[in-house]
């Protein structure tokens, strides 16, 4: 697993690019929200501060901005000088992993909502929830 995140390091594990911040080769991605990844249905546009998923409290367990676990296997990563807006070195690729399941959802962050909860603050759920979808992403 730690191999896999110093990938997300340096490039997007699903296009492998390195210029690709983990979003751009997500289909529509200019279209879709920030916070949970879906894009408009309809009556279901949201964005931001609109979206179920916005301010979720991390208790201080993962970085608020890129979604990394701030546990100990992970320290090489996780210095408070590494992260802040606009600042962390893994921008959106964790944040598209961890959402791989709910992107295509239509519930205004809702189902982004009670996927991020639980492992942005355990550690244990963030490593489980990883995993998973990064092996999907490698059978596609």
């Amino acid at each position: 697993m730690i191999e896999y995140i110093s990938q997300l390091a340096q490039k997007c594990i699903v296009c492998g690019k390195g210029n690709c911040d983990g979003l751009k080769c997500l289909p529509s991605y200019q279209q879709r929200c920030f916070k949970c990844l879906q894009l408009p249905y309809h009556q279901n546009f949201h964005r931001g501060a609109n979206c179920a998923a916005n301010n979720i409290n991390t208790q201080r367990n993962s970085c608020p901005y890129c979604y990394i676990s701030l546990a100990d296997p992970l320290s090489e990563w996780t210095r408070i000088t590494d992260h802040g807006p606009g600042k962390c070195l893994f921008r959106e690729r964790i944040k598209r992993v961890l959402l791989y399941d709910v992107c295509d959802s239509r519930d205004k962050g809702q189902s982004a909502r009670d996927l991020l909860e639980p492992c942005l603050v355990n550690s244990k759920r963030w490593f489980e929830v990883m995993y998973q979808n990064i092996n999907r992403l490698k059978e596609t």
